[in-house]
């Protein structure tokens, strides 16, 4: 195997690397904003709490791990509908600081 081809293929894995570490940073901010907004508003806990409790008992699961992966695919999808906005996020995070400085 030549010098060439092995760069040309590490080329390539590192390429086919890229979308997927895009992927996982977006889904690393939409969980970050989830949780800020669950810890900043308190009617955003309780309802995203009831939501997932809900989700638990509705769930059809064969085991404990079997549930574990469908609530945090859930959980998941939740974070992405309630948080993919960073702007609204920063928004409301400015607003209470406002609002407790004042």
């Amino acid at each position: 195997m030549t010098t060439e081809m092995m760069v040309g293929g590490l080329a390539a894995v590192v390429v086919m690397l890229i979308p997927i570490y895009n992927v996982s940073l977006r889904e690393i901010r939409w969980l970050k904003n989830y949780i800020v907004l669950i810890l900043l508003f308190e009617d955003v806990y309780a309802s995203e709490r009831r939501s997932l409790l809900d989700s638990v008992r509705a769930t059809e699961a064969r085991n404990a791990n079997d549930l574990y992966h469908k609530i945090t695919q859930t959980a998941a999808s939740l974070a992405f509908r309630r948080s993919n906005n960073t702007v609204d996020i920063a928004t409301a995070l400015w607003t209470a600081k406002v609002k407790t400085s004042a």
